[in-house]
Order: structure tokens, then sequence, then C-alpha cells
């Protein structure tokens, strides 16, 4: 066994860069300076791709002796489990008698969750925000201009698709709560004046609020006799919307007392069509600053809704 030779820094770096050429050319290794990295973080042997590119770079200035040190131990280490050699006083790297290569495999990291969704497309599929909602605990919330998607699906989808997964969750104790302008406040007239003035629509605005509120009491009429019937709530509200908002179980928590609130939110694009707007999607674990941010603008705009009599509305 060789005896542990003490190296100036010019020298260790001259180890590390001649140990730099021959795992990289090496036939059966080839690795990339992130590959190397990682086996030397693997080793731990923490360093980073900026103090390894100076020393690749022969910029050791701009470095410590201590971080020299640790990748220059982390080379020789490195070395000697996959390629068996070891530094030699001749300033050359030698073979290590009777030493069979290994390889450092480098684990695996689970990959962080997405805790934020981006869907820069624009208005997810249904069968996307059925998945979404279709894990409510207590409350969904949906708010929006005048619903006229949401009410549609309730009745051109196939039961299956839309219809009965919000049944289903009203069976199981879930409060929907709906939230559409107020066709009746005169800012509800403005609002619309304003987008009509960049994008004309087939039907206008406030007649789909009509029509949403039209569909909505026949879906509620059909489940009218039914003792779940009683958690389907339908608003108006009075403000100028920025966003839509799909906001689930704002307030709850699972066993273990985490927080399992999350939001589907689309800022309304002035001039642009809803379904073209991008959709992004957070939960409060993950975003718990961003979920209240958003959360306290939804209960500040829908603070002061009316509820609506679904058996008053009129065809």
């Amino acid at each position: 066994m060789q005896k542990t030779i003490n190296f100036s820094s010019i020298e260790k770096v001259e180890f590390i860069l001649s140990g730099f050429d021959l795992i990289k050319s090496n036939p059966d290794k080839n690795y990339t300076q992130a590959k190397i990295l990682s086996k030397l973080l693997e080793l731990n042997y923490k360093t980073n791709s900026s103090a390894l590119s100076r020393i690749l770079s022969n910029k050791i200035d701009q470095l410590s002796q201590q971080h020299i040190n640790k990748i220059y131990n982390g080379f020789v280490e490195l070395l000697k489990i996959e390629l068996c050699l070891q530094p030699h006083k001749n300033g050359n790297w030698i073979l290590i008698e009777n030493c069979t290569p290994q390889e450092i495999i480098i684990e695996e990291k689970d990959a962080p969750a997405k805790s934020i969704q981006f869907h820069t497309e624009g208005r997810l599929s249904t069968p996307q925000k059925v998945a979404f909602f279709s894990t409510a605990r207590k409350e969904m919330i949906e708010f929006g201009l005048t619903l006229n998607t949401f009410t549609s699906y309730l009745d051109n989808r196939n039961p299956s698709e839309f219809r009965n997964p919000l049944i289903d969750l009203l069976k199981k104790g879930v409060k929907i709560k709906c939230f559409l302008l107020d066709s009746e406040w005169n800012g509800t007239k403005i609002y619309f004046d304003d987008r009509e003035s960049i994008r004309k629509e087939k039907i206008k605005g406030i007649e789909k609020i009509k029509g949403s509120l039209r569909g909505l009491k026949i879906f509620y009429s059909e489940i009218n006799d039914k003792s779940f019937s009683k958690n389907f709530e339908v608003y108006t509200y009075r403000h100028f919307p920025n966003n839509y908002f799909l906001a689930i179980d704002k307030d709850e928590k699972d066993a273990k007392k985490n927080p399992v609130g999350k939001v589907m939110a689309s800022s309304y694009l002035f001039g642009e069509r809803r379904a073209y707007c991008p959709v992004f999607e957070f939960n409060r674990a993950d975003q718990p600053t961003l979920f209240i941010r958003y959360n306290d603008s939804l209960q500040r705009i829908i603070k002061g809704a009316k509820r609506v009599n679904l058996d008053e509305i009129t065809d």
C-alpha cells in the first residue's frame, strides 16, 4: 500500500485535471462533468459545478485550499473505486494491485412533487377538472363570470363525465357553491360592454348569466327531492372579477393535520377567449403563501354575495 503523500495545491490540481481526463476518456465511462460531479456528491464530497469548473479551467486562485483538498480527495476515491488508480509521487496515476473496479451507483432521488402545475394552453379538459374536484371532502367553490361552460357540461355532456361526479360529491355531504355575476347589477353591463369593445360574442354576457341560472335551476329541480339537494348553492356577486377560481376544501386537514386545500385559478386576460386563458393549480400544503393570497382574494370577492333562490328563477 502506498504511503500517504502530501502534495501541494498545484500538484493536487494537476492530479484532478489528469484524473478527469482519464475517467472521461475511458471507453467504459466517458463521464460528463455533470456525471462526475454527481459521483463526487454520492461519495459525500460536497462541491458544486462552479467550483469544479474553476479547477478544470485552472482558476484555482478563486478557490480556497480547503475546497481544493475536498475535490482532490473526492477524485482520489472516485478513481480508486472506478478505475483502481491512485496518485503517485511521480505525478501520475498508477494501478492499485489486486483491485477490482466497481461503479459508483448514483442513488436516484425522488423527484420533487410539482407544487404548481401550469396549463399554458388554457381551460382543462372535463376529465382533468373532474379529477381535480373529486377529492373534495367538505366544500367546492366554482367561481366565474357566467358559469356558461359549467352549466353546459351539466346538460350537454354524458352524465358520467360531469354531472354524476358532482352528484357523488353532494351525496357525500360536500357543499357545492357556484358564484356568477349578478345580471341585475349595472357593473355587470359595464363589464361586458367593455369586453365587447374588443371581442364580439354570439351571446351577450348578461344573457349567458340568465341562461346559466335557468340551467342551474333545471339541475337543482332534478335533485330537489333528494336529501342531498341542500348541499347545492348558487350565488350572485357584484364586483369586477379578475380570476376564475375552483377552490377545494380551503380549511380542511387530513388525519395528520396537513392542509388539503387546493385551488385551480385562471386570470381573465383582456380581449382573450376565456378558454384560452392559462390555468394553474396549486395546493395549500406546498404553496401556503400563494394559497392564502388567492384564497383571501376569493373570500373578498364573494363576501356579500346573494344566495339565489333557484325555485324563483323564471323561464
